[in-house]
């Protein structure tokens, strides 16, 4: 990036983690529970508060490749507000990777 990028030359790592790529993480269990079906489906919910079409893409964790299943071509599928909410946990939301899903 210092050689190749304007407004990097004096840039440097200042740390890295340990352990890279880590993908699998705590998810909540909230009011609905988005599925490979409803995102390979292109499912919309009433209540939805995000659109995606990104595919599903799920890395092997022995290294040995990952398996990717895409949409059909045009189709999205959408996040209901549900999948935020924890079951059984007032006053709290959550985005992001740990929402209430399958994989």
């Amino acid at each position: 990036l210092q050689k190749r990028i304007p407004g990097f030359e004096e840039a440097y790592l200042l740390q890295t983690a340990p352990q890279i790529g880590v993908r699998e993480t705590r998810r909540i269990l909230g009011e609905y529970l988005l599925t490979a079906e409803d995102v390979l489906e292109a499912r919309k919910f009433q209540d939805a508060i995000a659109l995606g079409s990104y595919p599903i893409d799920v890395h092997s964790p022995t290294g040995e490749g990952t398996l990717i299943k895409h949409l059909q071509p045009g189709e999205f599928y959408s996040i209901p507000y549900r999948c935020l909410v924890p079951q059984e946990i007032e006053g709290l939301l959550v985005a992001g990777r740990p929402i209430s899903a399958t994989h």
